[in-house]
């Protein structure tokens, strides 16, 4: 292989990687269950915390309890919220802070939608402070946001935590590894596989490869463990993982390129700083695992069942334009929709327009993420 036709490929993991082997690692799958281990609580005692605070309205023991077993048998978010919403008479349910705004807000699709409304919530707040004498300023607010996205967070790491205890089926993990062999070699579409300067037939492998996951699960370290890890391929958890007190899960925002950001850095206090999720990457090698990996030679992106949004825009414009960075490939489930939609996503993660339009390769109908067949 000639010298300057070497590359490497970062492969961005996703929830959508997660979702797709039929984890409930979706943001209604963690409040669903949330919300039902709470109205279950109540059956017992005072539910009152700053995310949630749960009054039975003075019903027996026994409704009290019949209620919380009609609503263990929901099966949606929606399904949950609408049954208490019609039986508010048997427990009032009074949302608060962050899941107050999380479930007014109807257009949230994700996690990163949830990580940006948290964001969006607090601008205001900052913006009434600018106005407020130094003497009266006061934080009293964000301190309240805050506190419940920390509850938020924990019972997260909880939830995620419990998700990672279940065993991966066989099939599963064998289905998976295998489409994670494919990651690990050569572009397999000969019209797709553009911006390398050696043809395509001269090209081999990636020298190295790092997975960049994103989520808070081990499924990918279960599925890589079952036949044994390359030593060439890398695993990076850049945003923590669930239960590991030596890595803790990294939830919040992640775009200081956003105009309202540095008023944050300019108040002082710490206060509105504590969820921006760039104060936390060095606790970790893993950043500049990262880089390092990034600087030491070009190479390709693979993005697969992550969602590109601006709540991630530091570290993905950070890969994305890097001038080492040569292609971006969308994996997707089957539709060229899709593969749009994550364009204009990334889109948003690219000051000059034209690099954007070089380096995100052409929809590719054999990029598709496999999913699994859960009953």
């Amino acid at each position: 292989m000639e010298e300057n036709s070497a590359y490497n490929r970062i492969v961005i993991i996703g929830n959508g990687f997660d979702m797709a082997m039929g984890l409930k690692t979706s943001y209604s799958d963690f409040l669903l269950d949330y919300l039902k281990h709470r109205l279950n609580a109540a059956t017992d005692t005072v539910v009152d915390n700053s995310l949630v605070q749960i009054n039975r309205n003075g019903i027996s023991d026994r409704n009290s309890r019949f209620y919380a077993e009609k609503a263990s048998d929901t099966s949606t978010l929606e399904e949950l919220l609408n049954f208490m919403k019609n039986n508010s008479n048997y427990c009032k349910v009074t949302y608060r802070g962050i899941l107050a705004d999380i479930l007014s807000f109807h257009e949230i699709q994700n996690w990163v939608d949830i990580e940006s409304l948290y964001f969006d919530s607090m601008v205001p707040m900052i913006d009434r402070l600018k106005n407020s004498p130094p003497k009266n300023k006061s934080y009293s607010n964000i301190e309240i946001l805050n506190k419940s996205f920390r509850e938020l967070t924990n019972n997260l790491d909880d939830y995620i935590h419990k998700v990672n205890d279940n065993p991966l089926g066989q099939n599963i993990a064998d289905h998976f590894y295998d489409f994670l062999e494919l990651c690990v070699k050569k572009q397999t579409n000969k019209q797709t596989c553009l911006n390398h300067k050696a043809d395509y037939n001269q090209l081999e492998n990636p020298e190295n490869v790092l997975f960049l996951n994103f989520n808070y699960t081990n499924s990918l370290n279960k599925i890589l463990g079952y036949n044994g890890l390359n030593p060439k391929y890398q695993i990076v958890n850049i945003h923590g993982q669930a239960g590991k007190k030596s890595n803790p899960i990294i939830f919040g925002y992640g775009d200081d390129t956003h105009p309202k950001y540095n008023e944050l850095e300019q108040e002082n206090s710490d206060i509105p700083l504590e969820f921006i999720k760039s104060f936390y990457y060095n606790r970790t090698p893993d950043y500049h695992k990262m880089l390092g990996f990034m600087e030491s030679n070009k190479y390709e992106v693979y993005i697969v069942g992550h969602s590109c949004g601006l709540s991630d825009r530091t570290l993905l414009k950070s890969i994305f334009e890097q001038d080492n960075c040569g292609s971006i490939k969308i994996f997707h489930r089957g539709s060229i929709e899709e593969h749009i939609k994550k364009n204009m996503a990334i889109s948003r993660h690219f000051d000059d327009k034209q690099l954007l339009r070089k380096r995100v390769l052409p929809f590719d109908v054999h990029a598709i993420i496999p999913q699994a067949n859960i009953a």
